[in-house]
């Protein structure tokens, strides 16, 4: 795996050109969709005080992409 890594902001669709180009490419890629989860899980424990995981918010993502819910206004 190479060392160096692609970073891109945009989580929907979770799978860019650019995560596509750097998966190919042999890159390390962190996509906007584990920005968001990221982001989450920093601030629910900074508002709530509850600690959460990586796979925990990744799962509820993932249901309410399923459902239609996520990123709807």
């Amino acid at each position: 795996m190479s060392s160096e890594t692609v970073i891109d902001t945009v989580y929907n669709p979770y799978e860019t050109a650019l995560i596509k180009t750097g998966v190919r490419n042999g890159k390390r890629c962190v996509t906007g969709l584990d920005l968001y989860i990221y982001q989450a899980l920093e601030s629910l424990m900074i508002f709530t005080g509850i600690a959460s995981t990586y796979s925990e918010v990744r799962d509820l993502v993932e249901e309410a992409w399923k459902s239609g819910e996520f990123g709807r206004n």
